[in-house]
């Protein structure tokens, strides 16, 4: 019992920082982070961040073909990178939607940061899929939209009691269609 109140005591304490009241990321940080867009260049990540961070240090991780990371050591205890991408003239700029991890040196922590805007997520259209084909006299049943050599009525489907608009996924081809 006693390990395990320390291992808990021992978590706790990694995951609040050095300090029990001491936020995860620093609010100067917090306050730019949402700042950094895509499209930005290394330069103005960097004139950004030094507003807070005058002596932030460039510290790039890894790069892979055209996609890494820009960074910038900010203090001694945190770092920044920002996933990155470059183009055909090796400009570099922060990708689109970009994933940031802020690395806690003296806790030894990372947090990952990704930005997922609810809006846009409700404003996403739905793919364009085809619409099945109801078969005539039996209510409740259906074919796929996608066309098949043999046509027999092991081919229908039943989906009474889906709802419409459902997709569902063509036994013989996997392509997915819509319930009508």
């Amino acid at each position: 019992m006693k390990s395990f109140l320390c291992v808990l005591f021992f978590l706790g304490a990694v995951i609040s920082g050095s300090g029990a009241d001491e936020p995860l990321i620093p609010a100067a940080l917090n306050t730019l982070l949402p700042k950094i867009t895509a499209g930005m260049t290394p330069e103005e990540v960097g004139n950004l961040l030094s507003t807070a961070y005058p002596k932030l240090q460039v510290a790039d991780g890894p790069w892979s073909g055209q996609g890494g990371w820009i960074g910038f050591r900010l203090d001694k205890r945190f770092t920044v990178q920002i996933s990155a991408n470059s183009d055909a003239k090796n400009r570099v700029f922060v990708s689109s939607n970009p994933a940031l991890s802020v690395f806690d040196n003296l806790s030894q922590v990372r947090f990952d940061i990704t930005r997922f805007d609810w809006g846009a997520a409700s404003r996403e259209k739905t793919p364009n899929y085809p619409y099945a084909l109801p078969v005539k006299g039996r209510p409740g049943f259906i074919r796929s939209p996608y066309p098949k050599e043999e046509s027999d009525t092991a081919d229908q489907i039943d989906v009474r009691g889906v709802p419409k608009g459902t997709e569902l996924r063509d036994p013989n081809n996997d392509k997915i269609f819509l319930v009508p």
